[in-house]
């Protein structure tokens, strides 16, 4: 609206002046055409700066968060690394700073030749009008009206392109939006599925993560029996994790496919799937909610149901929290409720898999952050859920594989060996120099009698 109000002034002062002379229409082309051209030149390189500034923004402000943030504040105390820190955010800080000055100077400058040939236009139009006042093409009376419409065209104009290039720019951003849009959604999901039956299969799967040069997992084949425990053990880096997410469909295969019960995974409902499978993340989230509230977010059916929620925090070994009074107090620092410790955390995580309960457990290093005897506790709840669900747990810690029906070995990205715990120390060496180094780090007894069969 306001742009063709704009238009509908300059169009009639402009048929006014010319009637006075159509030397008043070169005049203001020659001499506010630059304007226009200026402002959306402006508009677009300045949407191009922000697309090339993206990154360096995005790494000031990560370099000020751990600079700034609580989360860093610890070990920037004991390393000492706040100087370097800063040092480095005020290089990206400024070096963006640089660029919108320099792109800023830029522009003032070509703004200023803009305004110049503005200026000069208006002083040969107050001579023309002079002219033709001489000429007697128009009264005296004329000639403050000729001016000062020339005068309102050039505002008017100046008005309308300023908005236009504003208007520009902000068409350029919604067309990132508009191709983020165009992106190929995920097909839907509309298959079945309730619980698992038979077991999960993995046939050909490959995935790599973006820019890097060799896949994180390749597996041929791989079986999970419905009904059964399998532990997945392997150094840092082996892929277990990558898997992990891959069983859970967070992760979809490149290459091959993951079936439940035959039905392949990118079929099955994510609604069905999350209704079936109990899951902890090694990167869980701390929320800093009301413990009910945190207990809640996985459960919401069981957010009132205090006796659940205290048998979950009691068998997660978080007896301190297992009491009806303490279920409305807040966690966390960010709203001034009480902080747990990192293993506190890592065991709400737990009892929030313990509270759902579903037929498959899937946990990913579920006691990375435990103490040795929570650690015992906690395994041992695990194994007790271990005989009534289909349980898969990622671990590089061994202490699970000797009560697990199946073991996954894993070895940079492929399984390098699967079987039961007595099999794989006969039969895969590299499984059992992994074991064994666990076990006289831990002060364990290995397994005596065993063969060793190359």
């Amino acid at each position: 609206m306001i742009l063709g109000e704009c238009a509908g002034i300059v169009v009639g002062l402009m048929a006014v002046l010319c009637s006075y002379s159509l030397w008043f229409l070169p005049i203001l082309l020659i001499t506010i055409v630059p304007y226009p051209i200026s402002r959306m030149r402006m508009g677009k390189e300045f949407y191009q700066l922000r697309w090339f500034q993206a990154a360096g923004i995005r790494k000031r402000d990560y370099l000020y968060s751990l600079f700034a943030g609580r989360n860093s504040q610890r070990e920037q105390r004991i390393f000492r690394f706040g100087d370097y820190v800063k040092e480095k955010w005020e290089k990206e800080r400024d070096q963006v700073a640089d660029e919108l000055n320099e792109f800023r100077v830029k522009d003032s400058r070509r703004l200023a030749w803009c305004q110049l040939l503005i200026t000069l236009g208006y002083l040969l139009s107050i001579l023309l009008s002079v002219l033709l006042v001489f000429r007697g093409e128009i009264a005296v009376g004329v000639f403050g009206a000729a001016v000062f419409a020339f005068q309102r065209v050039q505002s008017e104009v100046q008005a309308f392109f300023s908005l236009m290039a504003t208007s520009f720019q902000e068409i350029l951003e919604a067309g990132d939006y508009f191709t983020f849009l165009t992106l190929e959604e995920e097909p839907k999901r509309d298959g079945h599925f309730d619980r698992l039956k038979e077991g999960i299969e993995v046939e050909g799967v490959s995935f790599a993560y973006p820019n890097t040069d060799r896949p994180a997992v390749e597996i041929e084949q791989l079986r999970i029996h419905a009904g059964e425990s399998t532990v997945i053990v392997g150094e840092n880096g082996s892929g277990k994790t990558t898997l992990g997410k891959l069983l859970v469909g967070l992760y979809q295969p490149q290459k091959g496919v993951i079936r439940y019960d035959g039905q392949p995974l990118e079929t099955i409902s994510r609604e069905e799937l999350a209704e079936t499978i109990s899951a902890v993340s090694q990167s869980f989230v701390d929320y800093h909610l009301t413990v009910r509230e945190s207990m809640g977010i996985h459960s919401p059916q069981f957010s009132e149901d205090d006796g659940k929620i205290g048998q979950a925090l009691a068998e997660a070994g978080l007896g301190e929290l297992a009491d009806p009074g303490e279920y409305d107090k807040q966690l966390g620092r960010e709203f001034g409720g009480r902080e747990l410790s990192g293993g506190q955390w890592q065991k709400l995580a737990i009892a929030w898999a313990i509270l759902k309960n579903r037929s498959i457990l899937i946990l990913d290093e579920p006691t990375s952050a435990l103490d040795p005897s929570s650690e015992y506790e906690i395994l041992s709840q695990f194994a007790r859920m271990m005989e009534e669900n289909t349980s898969v747990i990622i671990s590089h810690r061994v202490g699970l594989c000797r009560l697990a029906d199946q073991v996954i070995f894993m070895k940079e990205g492929r399984i390098a060996g699967a079987g039961s715990h007595q099999e794989l120390m006969r039969d895969n060496v590299q499984y059992r120099s992994f074991y064994q180094e666990q076990a006289q780090w831990y002060g364990e007894k290995a397994e005596k009698g065993t063969t060793i069969r190359c």
